[in-house]
């Protein structure tokens, strides 16, 4: 594999998630006609997803952290109790409910993984045997 490859690989899968349009490009093009076996493939890469997993379940552990801290500081000291609280409830239940869709988005990110892989086998396997057997009339 080239030292670049990886790095070729990720930009164009990037750029295939990015794009609004079906259009393909000269780059998709070569690409593709080095990595023939990668078609039946083409979905967001891996790196997108995590990078949304990891960011999600950052901001809402930023969400509980500061929920907490306004509940046991006097910054919102100016507020009823009743706004306060219901503040404090929004933030931390926004932060859980962030927490909790990143785990449930990550568990069946694993069974769609394979699920998919799964199906490209079958294709394989399918395509095989319908290469073997001539047709039926």
């Amino acid at each position: 594999m080239k030292p670049n490859a990886k790095k070729d690989s990720d930009e164009l899968y990037l750029d295939l998630f990015l794009s609004e349009s079906a259009s393909v490009t000269d780059a998709q093009i070569a690409y593709f006609r080095e990595h023939p076996e990668q078609i039946d493939e083409v979905s967001a890469p891996l790196n997108i997803y995590r990078f949304f997993l990891w960011a999600g379940a950052l901001l809402g552990v930023v969400l509980v952290a500061i929920a907490k801290f306004l509940k046991f500081s006097l910054l919102l000291g100016f507020m009823s109790e009743g706004v306060r609280e219901f503040v404090v409830d929004i933030l931390y239940e926004s932060g859980v409910a962030l927490i909790s869709a990143v785990i449930t988005a990550y568990i069946l990110g694993i069974l769609l993984k394979k699920h998919q892989e799964n199906a490209v086998a079958w294709r394989a396997e399918l395509r095989r045997k319908l290469g073997e057997q001539p047709p039926s009339k």
